[in-house]
């Protein structure tokens, strides 16, 4: 399995764990990041230390390439951002040619804004043997690009079972406490949710867990804010949260309203990509049109003033994520999924 990086990101996060429980079950399978990161990290193998992966840099096809030669793999998953784009090159550059998975957790239509990167794109998911897509917003994106519908399919990412014991958070006479997780950058649109929690007054504070170019425009609007930076361990944030805010322009499926569910932590959070698949409108949280300020205040004031109401949602939301996301089921997928293209 290649990833970006060894950042503690979502495609990461999940790629570490589908390679424990597949090595578990015994298969011969290893976790390689196209580069290390300086961020707080998980075990993988990186082919380049410090290489940017924009464009295609030599360095990294070659150590791929020598990695493919010495291990010679039947298949190759290549977990979403620049994996891609290596691996549709470098496989080609092998004898035998593994087959090549992707899994794509994006949403196609948000980052495929030119018709010259929508070509690029298309040329790069022909030289796949199948696509993996997060949800079914993805995949119907995929599909409307131009991806035959053969070689599309959906699994889900599952969620470890660790979520599904913390206990469910009950609230007095406190603020409600939000939690923001996610980078601090534009499509994460992360100052509507300081506006949104700002809006609340003394009633609600805000953690946002992640880093990111709009961290000083957050610094200076102040209020009920506070910035923890990169985090290695969500259990602690998602034990002290009472709701989860996510006001992204784009997702594909977000990882963290999945954990949170599980954790017993409904979620407000944006209608994009597969979010919708995530939460339950009005019954395990909120699903709320991006960037509306007013509807994201309107949940938040909704949840900080019903505690039973809230406390419904957090256990609709554990029923959800247990019904939908288990991890037995997300590597069972991925097991069955592998085996067929590599013809075992």
């Amino acid at each position: 399995m290649l990833v970006t990086s060894d950042a503690r990101r979502g495609a990461e996060v999940f790629g570490r764990l589908l390679v424990d429980r597949l090595a578990a079950q015994g298969w011969d399978i290893e976790l390689l990041s196209l580069t290390g990161s300086s961020r707080p990290g998980l075990e993988t193998v990186p082919l380049s230390v410090g290489t940017p992966v924009g464009g295609v840099q030599p360095a990294i096809v070659r150590a791929l390439r020598r990695r493919l030669a010495e291990r010679r793999p039947d298949v190759v998953l290549a977990n979403g951002g620049a994996t891609l784009r290596y691996a549709t090159i470098t496989s080609r550059l092998v004898v035998p040619r593994p087959r090549l998975v992707y899994r794509s957790i994006g949403e196609p239509s948000y980052w495929l804004r030119s018709s010259l990167h929508r070509m690029f794109q298309r040329a790069l998911l022909a030289g796949c043997d199948h696509i993996a897509a997060v949800s079914e917003a993805t995949r119907s994106q995929l599909e409307a690009h131009g991806t035959p519908a053969s070689k599309l399919s959906v699994i889900y990412r599952g969620v470890e079972e660790h979520w599904f014991e913390l206990p469910i958070v009950e609230r007095s006479e406190r603020p409600l406490h939000v939690l923001f997780a996610g980078s601090l950058s534009h499509e994460k649109d992360p100052l509507t949710a300081v506006d949104a929690v700002a809006a609340l007054g003394d009633g609600a504070v805000l953690r946002m867990a992640g880093d990111g170019p709009l961290r000083g425009e957050i610094e200076r609007r102040g209020g009920n804010v506070e910035l923890l930076g990169s985090v290695a361990d969500m259990t602690p944030q998602l034990r002290w949260a009472d709701v989860l805010l996510l006001t992204s322009r784009t997702e594909g499926l977000p990882g963290v309203v999945i954990e949170a569910a599980a954790a017993g932590v409904p979620a407000v959070a944006s209608n994009v990509g597969g979010t919708a698949e995530a939460v339950i409108h009005e019954k395990s949280g909120y699903v709320i049109p991006p960037g509306d300020l007013d509807g994201f205040v309107g949940a938040l004031e909704k949840l900080a003033a019903d505690e039973p109401q809230r406390l419904e949602m957090a256990r609709n939301a554990r029923a959800f994520a247990s019904e939908r996301f288990s991890m037995s089921g997300s590597v069972e997928g991925y097991g069955r999924l592998l085996k067929e293209v590599a013809g075992r």
